[in-house]
């Protein structure tokens, strides 16, 4: 049986920071599932995939956290926010499957 991540509706604190970022744009991210691989630290990194339905923004650094944006979602403008707020150093790809 092969193991998942384990759903909270709380955050990680790196997934905490990118989602108050994301309310203060006028977004509101949903926490999805918190992989605690990753160890006890490390550098905030965020990789940003959009599909038809939804944006997926997996924030990496002290654990994986997914947060979701559903709906219509502007991908480049959220990068632009993400990337204003902490840095293009923590931005790592963009993927953009919604046609």
């Amino acid at each position: 049986m092969g193991r998942r991540g384990t759903r909270h509706s709380t955050l990680l604190p790196g997934a905490a920071r990118v989602a108050k970022a994301l309310k203060k744009g006028g977004y509101l991210p949903h926490p999805g599932p918190i992989d605690p691989k990753g160890g006890k630290g490390g550098s905030l990194r965020i990789k940003i995939s959009s599909d038809p339905s939804r944006t997926r923004i997996r924030v990496a650094g002290g654990g994986v956290q997914e947060l979701f944006l559903y709906g219509e979602v502007e991908i480049n403008a959220v990068w632009s926010l993400l990337s204003d707020s902490f840095g293009s150093q923590v931005m790592e790809a963009i993927a953009d499957t919604r046609h």
